[in-house]
């Protein structure tokens, strides 16, 4: 896959259909996924990679699609989010779907050593909150964030606790708060021994990305415009040939005019062959020859039900 080059949605993509189950109590919540899921599409179309896989991801958290959650997943790699990308994989964790798992392994083998993990641990029996980098966690929840410098900060009982954690690549910390006496004190951080096994590696799969460029249309439009020309040259180099010998055998004034035109006609068809040639060159540079093998399917080609 050409690095950071944007996915382009195609006409001829294959439609994909899929049925997403919603009883009546959770039609407000499959409303919900639908316009989460529409907005990841339109943005899945202006190559906003990061939004539609925020937008996707909030749709299957809503109401549970192993094909929403593979569009989350390979937008948020192609746009380049360990944290999100990550955490995805761990969402597709136990679902039993191939290509969830592929995309996962995908995600792991790119990210996995830019991330760790945080889990921030209130005190029992206390009125307990907690943010990690400005974002509000809750107790015992495992964050995926990236590797270094992260600022913890709880409120325990009213009074506030502060603590900056430095975090390495795989590596998972927990904070255990410790409930303050009459002032605010340092939560303890915890090391959590051993680090948690990898999970087994499915097969990686690959994400292919179409190249922008110039339709090959126009490339071999050029190239027979050259190839005319050429043609053409050959033919006027040899009339002009001809016509010179034959002034030489029988010299007219006649035939030194049609001579000295034959020799202007095939010179100008030279330069105009030899231009048409680098242009078509510059066209080819241009020109997206890849065939590419696209997605099976983009968002907009999949039709679900709510």
């Amino acid at each position: 896959m050409r690095p950071r080059h944007a996915v382009r949605l195609a006409s001829s993509m294959a439609l994909v259909s899929a049925t997403w189950l919603a009883s009546a109590p959770a039609r407000a919540s499959g409303d919900e996924a639908r316009r989460a899921y529409d907005e990841g599409a339109a943005a899945y179309d202006r190559k906003e990679y990061l939004a539609a896989a925020r937008s996707f991801a909030r749709a299957d958290a809503l109401s549970p699609n192993d094909e929403v959650l593979s569009l989350a997943l390979g937008s948020s790699v192609e746009g380049g989010d360990p944290v999100l990308a990550i955490s995805l994989s761990e969402r597709a964790v136990g679902r039993p779907s191939p290509k969830l798992a592929g995309l996962a392994n995908t995600a792991r083998s790119r990210f996995a050593e830019r991330v760790g993990h945080v889990v921030v641990l209130c005190p029992a029996a206390t009125t307990c909150s907690a943010t990690l980098d400005g974002a509000a966690v809750t107790s015992g929840e495992r964050v995926v964030v990236l590797a270094g410098s992260h600022r913890v900060v709880a409120n325990v009982d009213g009074r506030e606790v502060v603590e900056t954690v430095e975090l390495k690549p795989r590596e998972e910390r927990s904070i255990a708060i410790s409930a303050p006496a009459s002032a605010p004190m340092s939560p303890l951080p915890v090391a959590l021994n051993p680090p948690a096994r990898p999970l087994p590696l499915a097969p990686e799969t690959k994400l292919e990305v179409e190249r922008d460029g110039i339709s090959p249309v126009w490339f071999f439009a050029a190239a027979g415009a050259t190839a005319v020309l050429g043609g053409l040259t050959v033919w006027s180099g040899l009339d002009s040939n001809s016509q010179f010998d034959e002034f030489k055998k029988a010299p007219t004034e006649s035939g030194r005019v049609d001579g000295e035109a034959a020799d202007l006609r095939t010179n100008v068809l030279l330069v105009s062959t030899i231009v048409l040639a680098a242009a078509t060159g510059t066209i080819a540079y241009f020109t997206n020859f890849s065939g590419l093998t696209k997605p099976s399917a983009g968002p907009r080609a999949m039709a679900f039900r709510f």
